[in-house]
C-alpha cells in the first residue's frame, strides 16, 4: 500500500502535461488557470501513516479529475505541500466536493494543521513561486461549516 501511495505523491507530472494534445483539453485556448496550494504539517508524527494513506488517494484522484491540468506534492521545510493547476475554479470546485477528498477533509483536524491558497493566474506557476505565494498569502484552513 505505500509503495502506491508513494508513487502517486513523487510521480511527477510528464513533462506534456499542460499539451492539449495529450490532455485532450482546450489549454490553448484559456485565458487563465485556477491554481490551488496547500501546506499540511502533521499534528503528530504517528498520524503519518493516515495521512500518506488519504493523501495518496487524493493525489491520484486530481491527476484523474476532471479539468485537471497538473498536480503534484513536496515535503519543503517539514510541510507537505500540494500544487494543483486546474481548467477553472468550478473544475477544482468539483474535485474539492468529490468523496476521496471530502474523507481527507474530513480527518484533516484530527491528523494535521495546514493553509490553503487559490488563485487565478495566467500560467502554471513553478513550485518555487506557488510556494513563495502560499507563504505570504495563505489562509489557515478551517473546515467548511466551522
Amino acid at each position: 500500500m505505500l509503495t502506491a501511495v508513494n508513487a502517486a505523491l513523487t510521480t511527477p507530472p510528464k513533462e506534456n502535461d499542460l499539451d492539449p494534445n495529450v490532455r485532450g483539453s482546450n489549454f490553448s485556448a484559456m485565458t487563465q488557470v485556477y491554481v490551488s496550494v496547500t501546506g499540511l504539517k502533521l499534528n503528530a508524527f504517528w498520524h503519518a501513516p493516515r495521512f500518506w494513506r488519504m493523501a495518496g488517494a487524493a493525489m491520484a484522484a486530481a491527476r484523474t479529475a476532471e479539468g485537471n491540468i497538473s498536480a503534484g506534492a513536496r515535503t519543503i521545510g517539514g510541510v507537505h505541500h500540494t500544487l494543483s493547476v486546474w481548467v477553472s475554479r468550478d473544475a477544482m470546485l468539483a474535485f474539492f466536493h468529490a468523496p476521496v477528498h471530502a474523507r481527507a477533509i474530513k480527518a484533516f483536524p484530527d491528523i494535521a494543521m495546514g493553509k490553503t491558497l487559490g488563485f487565478h493566474a495566467d500560467a502554471a506557476p513553478d513550485w518555487d513561486s506557488a510556494v513563495a505565494r502560499w507563504h505570504a498569502d495563505a489562509r489557515t484552513y478551517a473546515q467548511p461549516g466551522t
